[in-house]
């Protein structure tokens, strides 16, 4: 069922784009899954509620539903409503050589389709964003050559990842987003090798350390600087509902997709609405969350959502409005008693270089005054 699951996720929209209305409807589940708005367990609107809200009839509905019942992604019991079904996103093919072609054939076809390279990398690259947010790792060590990481996500970091073996032969990436609160308390646990966080203290009005001292008190820390990000409103394309500042995300019609609490963008945004004496209750939406600044473009480019938080390099991507409202520090923080400290220093060493400003530099709103930077060490 996974690999059916699969299959339709890659291949459909691209050959064989919907349009019937149970089409339409089916595909718009099926990317509230892809992207983690739904998840296992939640439930879906009635079929009454979908019959209403795109303007068919419950037929219809219940036809899109079935189809989405025969992929396996969602189960419905009569009296108890309909839920998402699947549990596993990882994709396992016997063998590099085999996934080579897979890809290659899946990108042919979507060229052939009328998509542009660069749309075609950014599906693929949101999908393995989409499947590293993900539990925690628990293994106490690290393989050699594997760092671990585990913060809050960045598309640089995704960049850097593919192509890190291309610079530092050996060293291999290992991304789980899963927020930069989570991401210290991993490397606090031993859980993980590398944490990357932006989180601003409204005390101090500065990025990370408070929170780096608070969580490792007494511990041999080192902090290194990866980029500075712009970050803003994310809103359709032209600003339909004119939305300018925070104040004006509890204008009626507003629709908003947030980040989740752990996340950097999501401390944020709570202290400068509670600071601007703003009930996040009155924001439509405010309590949806999900785990990637790419999950945020997307909701708003389908409009499922026209407003969010998040990186300009995101709007960029879906061709969305920006409105930039501060510019945060993202840092990568590690311990230099971790196992593979060679290997992290190395990775270190290389942030400093003219290659990796080069790469960082290439993602719209990132700046690399400070790429390399060390912040700590502390003791």
């Amino acid at each position: 069922m996974k690999d059916q699951w699969i299959h339709q996720i890659c291949y459909n929209r691209v050959m064989h784009p919907p349009t019937a209305i149970y089409e339409k409807i089916a595909e718009h589940f099926r990317q509230q899954i892809l992207v983690g708005m739904l998840t296992p367990g939640s439930s879906l609107p009635t079929l009454r509620q979908v019959a209403a809200d795109w303007g068919c009839t419950i037929g219809t509905a219940q036809h899109a539903f079935q189809l989405l019942s025969d992929e396996g992604l969602i189960s419905s019991l009569p009296g108890s409503g309909s839920t998402v079904r699947y549990r596993d996103l990882s994709i396992s093919l016997p063998g590099m050589s085999h996934l080579v072609r897979a890809t290659e054939e899946f990108a042919t076809r979507a060229l052939q389709t009328g998509y542009s390279y660069t749309e075609i990398e950014i599906a693929l690259r949101e999908v393995l964003d989409r499947l590293r947010v993900t539990e925690l790792p628990t293994r106490m060590d690290s393989p050699t050559g594997v760092i671990r990481f585990a913060g809050s996500h960045d598309l640089a970091l995704s960049t850097l990842a593919a192509k890190l073996p291309q610079y530092l032969s050996g060293i291999t990436l290992q991304l789980s987003f899963s927020g930069s609160l989570n991401g210290l308390i991993s490397l606090s646990k031993g859980e993980t090798d590398l944490a990357g966080c932006h989180l601003w203290d409204a005390g101090t009005n500065t990025y990370n350390l408070p929170y780096i001292l608070r969580i490792l008190p007494g511990k041999p820390v080192c902090s290194i600087t990866l980029a500075h990000r712009s970050v803003g409103l994310i809103l359709p394309a032209g600003n339909p509902l004119s939305i300018h500042r925070l104040e004006d995300l509890i204008h009626p019609g507003t629709r908003f997709i947030n980040r989740q609490e752990g996340s950097g963008a999501r401390v944020w945004l709570d202290a400068h609405l509670e600071k601007a004496g703003i009930p996040t209750n009155q924001i439509y939406g405010y309590y949806h969350a999900v785990s990637t600044h790419t999950a945020v473009g997307l909701a708003i480019a389908e409009g499922s959502a026209n407003a969010g938080f998040g990186l300009q390099a995101v709007a960029h991507q879906y061709q969305l409005d920006f409105i930039p409202l501060t510019e945060e520090q993202y840092d990568l923080v590690y311990l230099d008693t971790s196992a593979p400290s060679n290997t992290i220093e190395g990775w270190m060493t290389w942030l400093s270089t003219p290659a990796a400003r080069a790469e960082i530099g290439k993602i719209p709103g990132y700046s690399t005054r400070d790429t390399g930077k060390q912040q700590l060490p502390v003791i």
